[in-house]
């Protein structure tokens, strides 16, 4: 029986470590993860702002490119 308790207690205990070892890389790649959003989100706010500008005139125009009278 004691036999039987201590191999309990050696799985009960690698077990704990497992889970630990598990949630801290869990917390690594969430953590990764969300400044790789935040970076993602960065550069598509670059991409779409310029375009927000010129896309009020043309969608003044009726969706038409504006051309500037010579």
């Amino acid at each position: 029986v004691q036999e039987w308790k201590l191999k309990c207690e050696a799985i009960e205990k690698r077990e704990a470590e497992r889970r630990e070892s598990e949630a801290k890389k869990h917390k690594e790649e969430v953590a990764y993860l969300e400044n790789y959003a935040r970076q993602l989100k960065g550069q598509l706010e670059t991409f779409v702002t310029p375009a927000k500008k010129g896309a009020g005139a043309a969608a003044a125009a009726g969706g038409q490119p504006v051309l500037q009278a010579a």
